[in-house]
């Protein structure tokens, strides 16, 4: 026998570091196991004694930076390896995790019998609102969310960083660090967007800005929607969001003036914001902060009763790959469970793909879903707003 050893504490467990090598095709995954402070492999000698090429393996899934080791080993002896010699590129795919508190709190319906009303698919701004009002209203509501429990509630309202002499004018910063790029630019395309897996979405990241859409925005818009948003719609959503206007300060006004005076072809007025930054009602409570479909999707499977948990039930950790269909109507939505691994289809009456400009969009195209259009999956729409 001899002994690989990998001297590493970014990678301990529950990481998992597995060894392949060229004698088994680059297919195998040898265990080791994680002792003193790194990964210790025991190999026999007369099968490798010939010398082989081999690497680390991160999560079964991500091979270590650079070429090939190569070792011609000897009975009895301990080779040792560390960074910078064996490094990691950083994981490109959605997190997987089961913590504690999701499997308190989300747990799953994995039955696949079970006929919903509705399935969503996304829990973020707009899947995560649907699927809330939906199931209030008293139907049976399944959301499939490809990603795990990452925050409870806005980044903006969790600890911040704070960077010595750097002025950040926004509030989502720890985007960069979780955010996925699952996709591949097309020819001549130059998008560097990401997204966001996990409960909630991209709404926990969002910069909160709620402008309504000015009418000429909307002129080719069909005129039932554009009578129904100006007719109390964007109302109700700004009261679901917790539009609070700020109060005026000392500070604010000089601003204000400043404008006026400087800019005097533009009105300055306050930015319609999706954050609750006092509760001046007689009976108060702690200011929920800026919205995001995290808090509002915990709150539900919080509180028992029809406008809670009764109606409503969230699969994390479901990546939907496509929806099969009969005819004109959906019957089931094949999502991959992420914590088994093993796929599963689910049903329903209606099925609503809330997934993300892009994964909505992969996911139609992947199912062949009618486009009568031929606008699934062209071009990417973006707001109106030069920066937030």
């Amino acid at each position: 026998m001899f002994t690989l050893r990998f001297n590493t504490t970014a990678y301990r467990p529950d990481r998992l570091i597995t060894l392949r090598t060229n004698l088994d095709g680059w297919a195998k995954d040898i265990p080791g196991i994680y002792e003193n402070g790194g990964w210790r492999f025991e190999l026999p000698i007369a099968r490798y004694n010939g010398g082989f090429s081999f690497k680390f393996v991160l999560e079964r899934t991500y091979w270590m930076n650079g070429p090939d080791l190569f070792l011609q080993p000897q009975a009895g002896a301990e080779y040792l390896y560390q960074a910078p010699t064996v490094t990691f590129p950083p994981p490109t795919e959605l997190l997987v995790e089961n913590a504690h508190v999701q499997q308190q709190f989300f747990p799953p319906n994995l039955d696949e019998t079970r006929l919903y009303d509705v399935i969503v698919v996304g829990s973020g701004i707009g899947g995560g609102i649907l699927a809330d009002q939906l199931s209030d209203l008293g139907l049976d509501v399944l959301v499939l969310e490809a990603g795990s429990y990452l925050f409870p509630t806005h980044t903006a309202n969790l600890p911040r960083q704070h960077r010595i002499g750097q002025f950040d004018k926004h509030v989502w910063t720890l985007y960069e660090q979780f955010k996925v790029q699952n996709f591949a630019n097309g020819f001549g395309a130059q998008f560097e967007g990401g997204q966001a897996f996990n409960l909630g979405g991209k709404s926990i990241f969002w910069g909160g800005l709620i402008p309504r859409m000015a009418w000429w925005e909307m002129e080719r818009w069909p005129r039932t929607l554009r009578w129904y948003l100006e007719d109390g719609g964007y109302q109700r959503a700004e009261d679901l969001m917790h539009r609070v206007p700020l109060p005026p300060t000392p500070y604010r006004r000089r601003v204000k003036q400043f404008l006026r005076q400087q800019l005097t072809d533009f009105t300055a007025f306050d930015a319609p914001m999706a954050v609750q930054y006092a509760n001046h009602q007689e009976n108060s409570t702690v200011p929920v902060g800026m919205f995001s479909t995290a808090d509002l999707l915990t709150e539900s499977m919080l509180t028992y009763g029809p406008q809670g948990n009764q109606h409503l039930t969230i699969n994390l950790n479901h990546p939907v790959s496509r929806v099969e269909t009969l005819g004109n109507r959906v019957t089931h939505v094949v999502a991959y469970d992420l914590i088994a691994q093993q796929e599963r289809r689910y049903q329903a009456k209606a099925v609503v793909l809330a997934a993300g400009t892009i994964e909505s969009a992969k996911i139609a195209q992947l199912s062949g879903l009618a486009d009568p259009t031929g606008k699934i999956g062209v071009g990417i729409t973006d707001h109106p707003i030069y920066f937030t």
